[in-house]
């Protein structure tokens, strides 16, 4: 039950990512406020932690992996539109253009967030 909860609360947390990032992309309206940025941290962490506390170690490393490759994507596809902002490929400000703050945000918190996931998944099973 708490690795499902766990799961859910995960989601929530990349559901809050992923719209941080079509608002710096554009592609939303400037949905992306204070609440968002503190959000994906925060349901990352908590239901990662959730769900490693309820499941078993095979599942866990799947969705450690599943999790880190996620958040690295995220990461990748902040850095990418902030990269095609400063060189002039995406537009940075006028129409199309929303904060480059949530950018940062999901760049730093996915370069960070990602790779503990990968430590979790190489950490050995527990012993109940």
């Amino acid at each position: 039950m708490l690795a499902i909860f766990g799961l859910v609360t995960l989601a929530l947390g990349f559901a809050c990512g992923g719209v941080l990032l079509a608002t710096g992309f554009g592609f939303m309206a400037q949905a992306s406020g204070l609440v968002l940025w503190l959000l994906f941290p925060t349901l990352i962490a908590v239901g990662y932690t959730l769900f490693v506390i309820g499941a078993q170690g095979p599942l866990i490393r799947s969705v450690s992996t599943a999790s880190a490759a996620l958040l690295l994507a995220l990461a990748m596809a902040a850095l990418v539109a902030l990269v095609g902002r400063a060189i002039g490929l995406l537009p940075s400000v006028g129409a199309g253009a929303g904060p480059s703050a949530s950018l940062w945000v999901v760049l730093i918190l996915g370069v960070v967030l990602g790779p503990i996931a990968l430590v979790v998944k190489r950490a050995p099973d527990r012993v109940d």
